[in-house]
């Protein structure tokens, strides 16, 4: 009969462990739990684009800024007036005006003394100039020398006011007297202080449209009496 062996203590003897060295904590073994879990995606805040300026619309000058604007091409005209020109007939036809025109001005400028032109302002209201002597010129330099005006647009202003008194002949069914050959002194001078009351009366705004059309009337008499004028007709 055979005999079972019973198993030995020294079977039971465990393999001693090789020491693990932690890193804070952690075994290096260890394997690191990854989360599954995926980010969520932050939408980039988009940058807001500056709104294009709005172009710039040209605005409309107005009466009065446009009758500053044709006072300065009037004077550069008065300026141009003294430069002779080499073809007069072509230089009438370049700013639209007729010979027999041109003729009209010259020969009442000559014999008369005095050229009126009429320019329509409404459908129904026209107005009526007259050339302006030299001794409306000195009264108005005297004027500039006794108010001595500090800024450009005054005198400006004053320049146009007393053009116009010495200028307008009718406005409408208003007409202003104006002195002839034979009136004193005195009472020709009378004449020009109603007519420069009665422009300082005036609506703003209607003082400017009649200075535009002032400006066209001493351009029109500039144009013709340019120099060569003489050697033409």
């Amino acid at each position: 009969m055979t005999t079972t062996e019973r198993p030995r203590i020294g079977d039971f003897t465990r393999t001693p462990e090789t020491p693990v060295t932690r890193i804070n904590g952690v075994s290096p073994d260890t394997p690191k739990v990854t989360s599954t879990v995926p980010k969520a995606e932050v939408p980039e805040s988009p940058v807001a684009e500056k709104p294009a300026a709005p172009a710039e619309v040209p605005s409309k000058p107005t009466d009065v800024e446009q009758a500053a604007k044709e006072r300065l091409s009037l004077y550069q005209d008065m300026q141009d007036a003294l430069v002779p020109v080499t073809d007069y007939k072509a230089f009438l036809k370049e700013r639209d005006i007729a010979e027999s025109q041109a003729e009209e001005i010259i020969d009442n400028l000559v014999m008369r003394g005095v050229h009126e032109e009429e320019y329509p302002l409404t459908k129904r209201i026209s107005v009526k100039f007259r050339t302006r002597s030299h001794h409306d010129t000195l009264r108005l330099q005297n004027a500039m020398q006794m108010q001595t005006p500090v800024f450009q647009t005054y005198a400006d202003e004053l320049t146009v006011r007393y053009n116009l008194a010495s200028s307008l002949l009718r406005f409408g069914d208003k007409v202003l007297k104006f002195p002839d050959d034979n009136t004193p002194r005195e009472e020709a001078d009378k004449l020009f202080d109603d007519r420069l009351l009665y422009i300082e009366k005036l609506p703003t705004a209607l003082f400017a449209k009649l200075s535009l059309k002032l400006a066209k009337f001493d351009r029109l008499i500039n144009a013709v009496m340019r120099e060569g004028v003489a050697e033409n007709f």
